[in-house]
């Protein structure tokens, strides 16, 4: 009885060992080898932890197409970001004097080169890093920065603590 009782143990233990192997699960009540065929993907996580930041979010967007959807007006869609609470501030930072960045190319003429800084709310926080890159790429095809200027780029504050979240250079967006 006890050599009964020690073979069903073992057949019950050993049994989901033997089934965890790799390959097909060709027994009739574990799932059926035909089962794992089209289960072949060539990228099952957009995040797998060795793909650049970068690489994972080309995906042949340009920020000419949100200002075309816009209907020709390029700062609505800065004024609708400022709506949603996503941009909460823009201004550049010059020898701590805060200057709108609309007087930007203004500021350039007369030899102000301060750090450029975008200020985001909680609601860009809340973005997948694909859109806040994009909202970083929109705001620099708006205002040209990295065009204008010799290794042009701004800073990104959080609004509420004022701490860096990211940078945005002729590379792209480099979050903290």
């Amino acid at each position: 009885m006890k050599i009964k009782l020690l073979f069903l143990l073992a057949f019950v233990f050993l049994l989901p060992a033997a089934t965890a192997l790799a390959g097909g699960k060709d027994f009739g009540f574990f799932w059926g080898a035909d089962h794992w065929r089209k289960m072949d993907f060539e990228n099952r996580y957009l995040l797998d932890g060795k793909t650049p930041q970068n690489a994972t979010l080309l995906h042949h967007w340009k920020p000419e197409d949100w200002a075309q959807a816009t209907g020709g007006d390029p700062l609505q869609l800065i004024r609708d970001f400022y709506n949603a609470g996503i941009i909460t501030d823009q201004y550049i930072n010059c020898d701590g004097t805060m200057d709108s960045i609309l007087d930007y190319f203004g500021l350039l003429k007369s030899g102000c080169q301060g750090k450029m800084v975008l200020e985001v709310g909680i609601p860009f926080m809340r973005l997948s890093n694909q859109d806040k890159h994009r909202v970083a790429a929109y705001v620099d095809y708006v205002y040209e920065v990295t065009a204008t200027r010799d290794n042009g780029a701004f800073v990104l504050y959080h609004s509420r603590n004022h701490e860096p979240v990211g940078v945005y250079t002729q590379s792209g967006l480099q979050l903290q």
